[in-house]
């Protein structure tokens, strides 16, 4: 009966946060667009303090960088040569305490507004914990028709975020847009399908380094993700069911 009454319990929490998610977000999408501001803690207060939900304060973060990040196609220059010193950490005066990573790239992306994808991820976590939300940075393998002939290793970031005391997978690189055929110019195309996708989709072109964010009781295993079928970037949005051969 115990069982019977939590397994209720249970569907009917995830069913509510299912309508939730599925609601119009138009109000939100339209309100931050035209939000700006040059320090992550500004940023966060004006995205986030009209709204009331983690899930509301979520979508208003991640989708005003949808809006303002865009990808850096400079991919054959070393992450170093992108993230220069520029002024922004030489701020500190010598006898302060350095700023921590996430905060220092998340300072560096909103004046550049250029980012690779851990650029996206940090400034998504620091904008999060301004805004009293847990998130995390996740590495892992991606799998897109850029890599698939190349060395197969860890090769992405994205992000977890907590909201109503549960974990959901988001990535705001790749719901941002995607790169033209040649690689060199970035083609900003939101797309929803990447804000809180189910696990058991997530899990088809994301493979975290640490299993447990999978979110999933029994994930593939990193053979299995490697060696499976190549989907292109429609397949899921377009919820494409089946392909032969």
């Amino acid at each position: 009966m115990k069982f019977s009454v939590l397994f209720v319990l249970m569907f009917l929490s995830t069913a509510a946060f299912a309508q939730r998610k599925t609601a119009t977000f138009s109000s939100i999408d339209w309100r931050v667009a035209d939000i700006d501001a040059n320090s992550p803690d500004t940023l966060a207060i004006q995205l986030t303090s009209p709204y009331v939900t983690d899930l509301e304060k979520v979508r208003a973060i991640f989708r005003w960088i949808t809006e303002h990040i865009e990808y850096n196609t400079l991919r054959s220059q070393p992450y170093s040569t992108v993230y220069y010193d520029d002024g922004i950490e030489s701020a500190h005066d010598n006898d302060s305490i350095l700023q921590p990573l996430d905060v220092r790239v998340a300072e560096i992306v909103l004046k550049r507004r250029v980012a690779f994808c851990e650029g996206y991820a940090r400034l998504f976590k620091t904008l999060c914990g301004y805004a009293g939300i847990r998130s995390e940075v996740i590495s892992g393998y991606s799998r897109t028709n850029m890599n698939s002939g190349k060395q197969f290793r860890c090769n992405h970031k994205w992000n977890a975020v907590q909201i109503d005391s549960n974990w959901y997978l988001l990535d705001v690189t790749w719901a941002s847009g995607y790169l033209n055929f040649a690689g060199d110019r970035f083609i900003r195309d939101y797309n929803d399908y990447y804000f809180l996708t189910p696990p058991k989709n997530f899990i088809s072109d994301h493979y975290p380094e640490d299993i447990k964010w999978a979110l999933l009781p029994d994930a593939p295993t990193l053979s299995e993700f490697k060696h499976s079928p190549f989907k292109q970037a429609a397949y899921s949005p377009y919820k494409i069911s089946s392909y032969s051969p």
